[in-house]
């Protein structure tokens, strides 16, 4: 077993990644104090379950490529983010991040696990301005269907998760 874990965390801009890096180190929702990129999170051994130590990586759609390259050649595990209810960040994945770690890692055999989370699942709000759970978020499974079937032997997964409402995020992560 691996004793040190690297986690890189893409998508577009506004998505939601340092919002679930913070809500899953803080285990606390914040609206305001998030960074646009989150310095890179190191969690020790000693405080995971698998006694693994953890390094997560934030990135930005304006991270140079040879900085993101180099972040995607030394990751294990790659989360791409997207915004449940923005169509186009969904789209993204599937023509340009899922493109890229191709380009950048052609063998699919050696290349980091990948995660689809779908964030923002809490964006339908009540009558008094609460934010409720969305049980049918316009980016429905049929939506990601076409992606997992063009993708199958580079995603393993895929999760809708909240940053507001710590729903999923530690599912996503682990």
């Amino acid at each position: 077993m691996k004793q040190h874990v690297k986690i890189l965390v893409l998508g577009d801009d506004g998505v939601g990644k340092s919002s679930l890096i913070c809500t899953l180190i803080s285990q606390h929702f914040s609206e305001r104090d998030i960074p646009a990129v989150h310095v890179d999170v190191s969690i020790p051994a000693e405080a995971t379950e698998d006694g693994v130590h953890v390094t997560i990586l934030d990135s930005s759609q304006s991270t140079p490529m040879a900085e993101l390259t180099r972040k995607i050649c030394e990751a294990d595990s790659i989360i791409l983010v997207y915004d449940i209810q923005r169509r186009e960040t969904l789209d993204n994945l599937m023509d340009y991040w899922l493109p890229l770690l191709k380009q950048i890692l052609p063998d699919p055999l050696a290349s980091p696990t990948v995660i689809l989370a779908g964030n923002k699942v809490d964006v339908r709000t009540d009558g008094g301005g609460r934010s409720e759970i969305d049980p049918a978020p316009r980016n429905s499974r049929d939506d990601v269907k076409p992606l997992l079937e063009k993708f199958k032997e580079r995603v393993w997964a895929r999760f809708e998760c909240s940053a507001k409402f710590y729903l999923g995020i530690e599912e996503v992560f682990y």
